[in-house]
């Protein structure tokens, strides 16, 4: 890649980034929902469904009263979030080939893995913050747990990633 390219590349990852901004900081001025007691009239609704009615009967109450703001806010954090990952790519593949033309072959090795395991204990938190956030506007019911659930089976998956890297390069790279 030459230095023209990784200039688009960088400035293809800003745009992203101010778009979604932009589109988060518009969807910021709206209320999630239309009525601050949405959330109970909903609920009070469908206190006399059954419990395997309440989860349908939820989404479809509350989408009466939603605003613009989740579709302007996730699709906004969405554009971040490639906006960011293009720019940590472009950095990862400057760096590794800095790396390769200055250093050895273990300590390239190395350098990537530490880079690896950086970025996926990176998610961990991230992981966190996006499934409170969505309990915190009722994306799901209130009575129902769904959101540890999934942080921790995410959390071990990124931490599977981890246990990958660092065995594939122990049983792979050590050998050579």
């Amino acid at each position: 890649m030459n230095k023209i390219l990784a200039v688009l590349v960088f400035a293809l990852a800003l745009g992203l980034m101010v778009l979604g901004f932009n589109m988060r900081q518009q969807g910021l001025v709206y209320p999630i929902y239309t009525h601050t007691e949405a959330v109970n009239k909903v609920l009070n609704q469908i206190s006399e469904f059954s419990y395997a009615e309440q989860a349908a009967a939820w989404h479809a109450g509350l989408e009466q009263y939603e605003t613009p703001h989740k579709q302007l806010v996730d699709t906004g954090e969405s554009w971040i979030a490639l906006g960011l990952g293009i720019l940590v790519a472009l950095l990862i593949w400057l760096v590794l080939r800095l790396a390769v033309s200055k250093m050895s072959k273990g300590l390239n090795i190395i350098n990537f893995v530490s880079l690896w395991v950086g970025l996926c204990l990176i998610q961990i938190p991230l992981i966190f913050r996006y499934y409170t956030m969505r309990q915190e506007r009722f994306d799901y019911h209130p009575s129902i747990d769904r959101v540890l659930m999934p942080i921790i089976n995410e959390s071990f998956f990124s931490l599977g990633r981890f246990n990958y890297v660092c065995g594939d390069y122990l049983f792979c790279y050590e050998k050579a």
